[in-house]
């Protein structure tokens, strides 16, 4: 990462001291550019101009909350590319954690316990830049019912009508058209889409397969739930 000389980080905290720990994190480790922010109206101006490679969101941000934060960034065609990762100062919440990843942050990590920080917020960073470079090689089209998926541009459609999707309800799909036709289970969706070891220990894989199934029309009918085992998106030979 030190070789992007001329990428910036976004930090967003009102709290002096937590803003110096990211800023010795992150000029530690890197040659980017700093940007300060405290509050969640002004971290949303600092995002225009030539945006940021990473936004560090303090989970008390004040104003505008970190979630609507991320929900607004996530929405502007500029911002898709960002990374914004979410620091919780305090305790740590299973349910603020799916609330975050819903609104649209990439990650959400203690920042109370900096030692492995960067090691969360490089995975982030990879994950971004490989896909980058993927849609970069080429396109891949997938037809299903009435869905259009453009994977190379990160384009979906349904019955000719273009829909926003979150980060994650990207990835989540883009994975299932993947693996179609197989049983991908809770465990390895956790790994795959999330980078996350271990056990799955919340509901928000179910929450995100839900809001998918949501957007996708007459083509959510496609993702079988497997009773304690997984998820199956069925695809004929027939579909594009």
């Amino acid at each position: 990462m030190t070789a992007d000389r001329h990428l910036s980080v976004l930090i967003a905290t009102p709290d002096d001291d937590r803003a110096s720990q990211l800023q010795q994190v992150v000029r530690s480790r890197t040659t980017w550019t700093v940007k300060r922010a405290r509050a969640g109206d002004s971290a949303l101006r600092g995002l225009a101009g030539t945006p940021p490679a990473l936004a560090l969101v303090d989970a008390e941000l004040p104003v505008i909350s970190c979630e609507e934060f991320a929900y607004l960034a996530r929405r502007r065609a500029l911002l898709s590319n960002i990374a914004i990762v979410i620091v919780e100062f305090n305790r740590m919440e299973k349910s603020r954690e799916s609330s975050v990843l819903l609104a649209g942050a990439d990650e959400y990590v203690d920042g109370t316990s900096l030692a492995g920080f960067w090691a969360r917020v490089q995975t982030v960073l990879l994950r971004r830049r490989r896909r980058g470079e993927s849609h970069a090689i080429g396109s891949t089209f997938h037809r299903v019912d009435g869905l259009y998926v453009d994977i190379g541009r990160s384009f979906v459609s349904v019955d000719g009508s273009p829909i926003v999707m979150q980060p994650l309800e990207f990835a989540l799909l883009q994975y299932f058209l993947e693996r179609k036709n197989c049983l991908i289970t809770r465990d390895e969706l956790w790994q795959a889409v999330w980078h996350k070891d271990g056990p799955v220990r919340s509901r928000t894989i179910d929450v995100h397969v839900c809001r998918l199934r949501h957007r996708l029309g007459s083509a959510s009918r496609r993702i079988q739930t497997l009773v304690r085992r997984g998820y199956r998106l069925v695809v004929s030979e027939s579909d594009g």
